[in-house]
């Protein structure tokens, strides 16, 4: 398989993303990106000078229901339901990071750790 991504590209692409790749997974990412860009290429090989372009991958059209006021979930139900609370309410990740003093650019590895 063509080696399109070696560690310097996938070091790159990690940076951009905010992503900490654990070395030890390197090679494993490196293989799937692979795969992804192998399927991108054989794409290219397909003839599509007689195929419309698409403008939404849906023709249909928006189901306008009327607007019906309805009671709100009861907050208890709506907390089991998350993924992780503080309190009453929903935890999220943080997704705004001013940058760590360590000047290390990644705030989270490629599952959205910290």
């Amino acid at each position: 398989m063509h080696d399109a991504f070696h560690e310097k590209t996938l070091a790159t692409l990690a940076r951009l993303a905010r992503l900490r790749i654990d070395p030890g997974e390197a090679a494993e990412l490196r293989e799937k990106l692979e795969l992804v860009i192998e399927s991108l290429r054989r794409l290219d090989e397909l003839e599509l000078d007689d195929v419309e372009p698409m403008t939404h991958a849906d023709a249909g059209r928006n189901r306008l229901d009327e607007d019906v006021p309805e009671p709100a979930m009861a907050v208890d139900e709506l907390l089991r339901n998350a993924p992780a609370t503080e309190g009453r309410h929903i935890a999220v990740p943080k997704v705004i990071d001013a940058g760590r003093e360590d000047g290390d650019e990644s705030s989270h590895d490629h599952r959205g750790r910290p």
